[in-house]
């Protein structure tokens, strides 16, 4: 799965650990989504987590984004402009377009809407993580679901039959399901 991370969102990691933009963060450094990036975002993330009033670990604020700078995905620029309440927020709906991103999160849905991103799915953490789905057996029946296609699971309370029948059977499709299953 790739996502764009809106620099509020990594912010809010660093200020919050056990929160759930920290939660998204720690899956992209476990690599089990990818981010996507470019270096604006990258220049943005740096210039916004080492700003006095957040008082963060420098070394901490190294290490994350060394790691995101080496492993993320690079978006190439798009040769269109678009229109967002905020300018700055650009880059990272151009990244999304560029890279076919998954999800756009971020903490400011508001700066992302509908009629301007052109179908790029965009959610807060809490949307992207708060899903509360026990029984994914409607997945199963859903014939347009199959090889390439990826469901994002983890974190939900997945009842007993989804962990051990359902998300093999659509692994077996070649579907890529992330689960927080035993």
């Amino acid at each position: 799965m790739k996502v764009v991370l809106d620099t509020n969102v990594l912010v809010s990691a660093f200020l919050k650990p056990r929160s759930k933009p920290a939660r998204i963060l720690r899956l992209i450094l476990q690599g089990n989504i990818d981010i996507v990036i470019n270096e604006y975002i990258l220049a943005e993330y740096y210039e916004v987590l080492i700003r006095p009033k957040f008082d963060l670990n420098s070394v901490n604020i190294e290490t994350v984004l060394s790691f995101i700078r080496s492993t993320g995905i690079y978006a190439p620029a798009l040769p269109e402009s678009f229109q967002l309440p905020d300018e700055s927020d650009t880059p990272f709906l151009e990244a999304a377009l560029a890279t076919y991103a998954d999800i756009l999160i971020t903490g400011n849905i508001r700066h992302f809407p509908k009629a301007f991103c052109k179908n790029m799915p965009v959610m807060t953490p809490a949307e992207f993580l708060g899903n509360q789905i026990y029984d994914i057996k409607p997945l199963i029946n859903n014939s347009g679901i199959g090889v390439g296609d990826y469901v994002y699971l983890s974190d939900n309370p997945l009842n007993t039959s989804s962990c051990t029948r359902h998300i093999p059977t659509l692994q077996s499709r070649g579907v890529t399901v992330y689960h927080s299953c035993p």
